[in-house]
């Protein structure tokens, strides 16, 4: 079966808006019993969210090399 992936409108926000996006759901499942074994894991969503905003600082002042790898990560974090 195909995975079913919402159109949420994430390439509309900007870098540090979705950082606090994803904070954002990441504690509301943590704090609701019923997504206990949401897929993926928080966990998950955590890690690359925490890459992700470690690449708009390497970014910021970077190479373009930077900058490619801060719009993949960006993108692997949309589609989680």
């Amino acid at each position: 079966m195909s995975k079913i992936i919402p159109k949420l409108g994430l390439g509309d926000l900007t870098d540090t808006g979705l950082g606090e996006y994803a904070q954002d759901k990441i504690g509301r499942i943590n704090a609701a019993p019923a997504f206990a074994a949401v897929n993926p894991s928080t966990a998950t969503v955590q890690t690359k969210k925490d890459d992700y905003e470690a690449a708009v600082v390497k970014a910021d002042e970077g190479t373009k090399a930077d900058t490619v790898l801060k719009n993949k990560i960006r993108n692997e974090l949309q589609e989680l």
